[in-house]
């Protein structure tokens, strides 16, 4: 096999900057989702050498950049609301793009790319594919365990394309589309080397493209046909998601407490004097909407006689003491009922850095303030609440964005997702924007309509279709009441086989490897 010459070299890594570019435009801030058929374009023609050790390297750079380009927004969150250096903030930007994806990526891209050149040129784009999707699945299940921001997650505004997710997950949506990338690469290197050569052969691109469009067309033919088969239920549940829009920095002082507290409890009084008809089923505030444990003497009392009104499911702390008299504390989500606690979610998947420590000391940001327990302990297992006739599964934040606690929900039987987050620590631009639109896909995936309400935004309501039902935008301050769009749907088929596709995927990278090793062996 030949050397890449200079040229070839430099159009490489041209070529997966343009894909790191590319990349990071499909997600707000920008949402140019249309540009997913082209962004790993000129990353599979750049591995199409098939030299393992090169390939690696581009697809580490590559996935490098794409991170860098759809997170930026980490600098001014640490640097203004961590309160870090620049130089810190910057320091962990680029850390973190560096370790999010190139450890899965670049082993897999490459060695699909070292099989691909040794198999039948057809199969070319479905190694690529499959290879993609299972370094998207081995990144979450791996390390930090980061499901943020996969390809499929730029087809949420899609809404023919976005209904297989109840299929295959984000998933399958990501196979698709990197298929289409690997026959657009297959296509033009296909008349590169014609133009060089006109003996190349077209009909293995042919091929490839032919099934891809055979597959797409599916994927939207099931989509329009499963929009019209949704099934309705006769019940009605009316939420409302309070948003207090409450400064990051008044939270977690003591001294700011009572402030909190009365802007929560305005926003929902205001809500129950302007009911005509009938209050909502529940109230919902967001994760952290509350500092102090509902025992304390101040502030607990006037939470409880609120519940009295209507049901309150809150974002607040809870601690209790373990076997060796040591006290835990807990992210917690409280259903308060006519003035009692009814019981309590305690947060299971927590973020590393602001509420764990993974690095001890060196990692960590520092107290918030006077009401900061400074780390938490992770909850067990899921919860479901019961509340009008309804069963109702709170999650906390980013345990939205993995599907395998929404399933486990569904399959104990709930009807409603209500996701209580804290977004109030996203500066700069797209990342609220970013987590908003990938819980969409939660609702698909397990056709269950989700409640979201967050402190500064975006709280929705997410309809089994991934339709937006009603939201209130970044920043706004008010409450969201609406019916919640009930199904009678049972469980979907992601919700019962999981991640099987991206396991499948990752099987058939590895029988890709193993049938071209064999080859090359006998061509010694």
């Amino acid at each position: 096999m030949r050397d890449a010459s200079p040229e070839d070299a430099v159009a490489a890594w041209v070529g997966i900057l343009a894909s790191g570019l590319l990349y990071g435009l499909l997600f707000p801030p920008f949402g140019a989702a249309g540009l997913s058929w082209l962004a790993l374009v000129p990353l599979a023609l750049a591995l199409r050498g098939g030299h393992l050790g090169r390939g690696a390297a581009l697809a580490a750079s590559s996935t490098f950049v794409m991170t860098a380009c759809v997170i930026p927004w980490l600098v001014p969150t640490f640097h203004d609301h961590f309160e870090k250096s620049w130089t810190f903030s910057v320091a962990f930007w680029l850390l973190l793009s560096a370790t999010a994806l190139a450890p899965y990526y670049a082993p897999l891209l490459a060695a699909q790319a070292w099989a691909a050149r040794r198999l039948p040129r057809a199969f070319a784009p479905f190694i690529f594919a499959a290879a993609w999707v299972a370094a998207e699945w081995l990144r979450t299940q791996l390390g930090f365990r980061s499901p943020w921001m996969r390809l499929g997650d730029a087809q949420v505004e899609a809404i023919r394309l976005r209904q297989v997710a109840d299929l295959f997950g984000v998933c399958g949506l990501s196979f698709l589309i990197a298929l289409g990338n690997g026959v657009i690469a297959e296509a033009i290197a296909t008349a590169a080397a014609r133009w060089r050569d006109d003996r190349m052969d077209w009909r293995p691109a042919a091929a490839s493209a032919s099934a891809f469009v055979v597959l797409l067309a599916c994927a939207i033919g099931y989509g329009t046909w499963r929009l019209g088969t949704l099934a309705g239920s006769a019940s009605r549940f009316e939420v409302a998601a309070v948003q207090g829009a409450v400064d990051p920095e008044l939270r977690w002082k003591r001294s700011q407490a009572g402030r909190v507290l009365r802007r929560y409890g305005g926003l929902t009084r205001d809500l129950l004097l302007r009911s005509e008809s009938r209050d909502p089923d529940l109230v919902v505030w967001p994760e952290n909407a509350v500092q102090t444990h509902t025992d304390d003497p101040v502030y607990g009392p006037p939470l409880l006689r609120l519940s009295s009104k209507v049901p309150l499911l809150i974002g607040a702390p809870r601690s209790e003491r373990d076997g060796n008299g040591r006290r835990a504390a807990f992210n917690s989500a409280l259903l308060l009922v006519d003035g009692e606690l009814r019981g309590h979610y305690d947060k299971r998947r927590l973020l590393p850095f602001s509420e764990t420590q993974p690095f001890g000391d060196l990692g960590a940001f520092g107290s918030r303030g006077n009401l900061d327990p400074d780390g938490y302990s992770p909850g067990t297992s899921g919860v479901l609440f019961e509340v009008a006739g309804q069963q109702v599964a709170p999650l906390i934040c980013m345990e939205a964005l993995y599907p395998d606690l929404a399933r486990e929900a569904v399959s104990s039987g709930a009807t409603i997702l209500a996701v209580l987050s804290n977004d109030g620590w996203f500066l700069g631009r797209g990342g609220a924007e970013q987590h908003a639109a990938m819980v969409v896909f939660r609702a698909v995936e397990i056709r269950r309509p989700v409640v979201r309400a967050t402190t500064t935004g975006i709280s929705a309501v997410i309809g089994p279709d991934g339709s937006i039902v009603g939201s209130l935008g970044d920043g706004e301050r008010g409450v969201l009441r609406a019916e919640v769009p009930l199904t009678d749907e049972g469980p979907t088929l992601y919700a019962r086989i999981g991640d099987a596709f991206a396991i499948l995927c990752a099987l058939a990278v590895a029988a890709a490897v193993g049938v071209a090793w064999r080859r090359e062996l006998r061509r010694q």
